[in-house]
């Protein structure tokens, strides 16, 4: 397929804001995020699908460093050609604008060349599809994936490994609308996949690992659930990007310190056999990484409320955890409650906060309610500690003590805690 020359429509990010460019983004219908390197610093992300242009015009306030941009890929699933044979990568581009290009814009964003990515949309989100392929020289790192429902793509801004913009063929986001981009259901996403893998083995010598494209959460050819196959993988330099991801999504589960999760991580990757190559260091570099984002995934999973396991319940049950009423003050008061007593500075607040102290420490009745019996016998103890405590009360509560006698509370201690102050 012919191809216009790559430096005839090749956009760079020119000197506009941040901020302008991510406004520019949610009106097309883009869901944009502040970045910084390549993760948002934002907690709970994955669920900014609809901000405001107020909300994107704080986030240059209190994401400072966050100077490069990301949009969701929920309802912008991105094809992501992580391959790094250059004639490799070109021929699955071909192959994706062979395969949309009749349906919109096919727009290319480069960051690390010959790596790049092109923008898909849909209606319907669904999860990231990852085809994994075993390189000529045996570099398991390589991939095609369809970024997904709970994942980002990095839009504009400086590439954190190259130091350059990231730049755009085909025209960019900011002025190409989102439903002005090639649509793809998830069975049209996978079948893609799969047939870019087939591709790759059938022209430039890759070859196909034990298991086809997978959903995110499988490791091709080996059994997350297996934490040897796990280890084994980091040991031999096999499949780092997801062994070490499954790894420390399983540490961070049994209970690991996140920073305990990091130094073993790495303590593996130091003693494994793998060469230190450039795959590799930038593994070990990801690590802490890799990390964060298992924790989170981790606390998105715990924050999942999940059914009980018996939707109907016997009476005996229903009423087993049931917990009845344990006044304090009957009709006022109940115990294991906090209560909120609110009104205007001078109101009475403290002297009325004052009246149910006394009334609870000596076992008195406050109008209809009663105090309960063990509270009752305390009363007394309470009682001879007010005299002991008289000498130390603040002026303040010594005037609401005063109040209560007006309104009618003449307990002895109180009556000598007032007379004490005043002389």
């Amino acid at each position: 397929m012919l191809q216009p020359a790559r430096d005839e429509n090749e956009t760079f990010a020119a000197a506009v804001t941040p901020t302008a460019r991510r406004l520019a983004l949610l009106a097309n219908g883009y869901a944009p995020l502040p970045i910084e390197g390549k993760r948002p610093p934002l907690k709970d992300w994955q669920k900014k699908t609809a901000v405001s242009e107020a909300e994107i015009e704080f986030w240059e306030k209190v994401y400072p460093l966050a100077t490069n941009t990301g949009i969701l890929t929920q309802l912008t699933p991105t094809l992501d050609i992580d391959i790094t044979n250059p004639e490799a990568a070109e021929a699955v581009e071909a192959f994706a604008r062979e395969r949309f290009e009749e349906r919109g814009f096919v727009l290319i964003r480069t960051g690390l060349a010959p790596k790049r990515a092109i923008l898909l949309r849909t209606d319907t989100p669904f999860k990231k599809i990852t085809g994994t392929v075993v390189a000529p020289k045996g570099d398991t790192d390589q991939k095609i994936e369809l970024l997904a429902n709970g994942q980002q793509v990095a839009v504009f801004g400086t590439h954190p490994k190259t130091g350059k913009p990231y730049s755009w063929f085909g025209g960019e986001p900011t002025s190409i609308r989102h439903d002005e981009l090639p649509y793809v259901s998830e069975d049209e996403a996978k079948q893609f996949v799969a047939d870019a893998v087939a591709l790759l083995v059938k022209d430039f010598g890759y070859k196909m690992p034990p298991a086809g494209p997978t959903e995110t959460g499988k490791t091709n050819g080996h059994d997350p659930t297996n934490w040897g196959g796990l280890v084994d993988n980091i040991g031999q330099g096999r499949q780092l990007h997801d062994s070490l991801r499954d790894l420390a999504g399983k540490l961070i589960a049994s209970g690991m310190d996140d920073g305990a999760v990091v130094n073993f991580l790495r303590a593996l990757m130091d003693s494994s056999s793998a060469p230190r190559d450039e795959r590799w260091r930038a593994r070990y570099d990801d690590i802490s990484r890799a990390v964060s984002t298992a924790r989170e995934k981790i606390g998105e999973r715990a924050q999942q409320p999940s059914l009980p396991q018996r939707l109907l319940q016997s009476s005996a049950q229903f009423t087993g955890s049931f917990v009845p009423p344990d006044p304090l003050i009957s009709g006022i008061l109940q115990r294991r409650f906090i209560y909120a007593l609110t009104g205007h500075t001078g109101r009475g607040k403290t002297a009325i906060a004052l009246l149910f102290a006394a009334h609870v420490a000596l076992g008195r009745r406050l109008g209809d309610g009663q105090i309960d019996a063990q509270t009752r016998r305390a009363g007394a103890a309470s009682a001879a500690k007010l005299h002991q405590l008289h000498h130390f009360v603040p002026p303040r509560v010594e005037g609401d003590a005063m109040h209560l006698q007006r309104v009618g509370f003449n307990h002895p201690p109180l009556q000598a805690l007032h007379h004490h102050r005043v002389g």
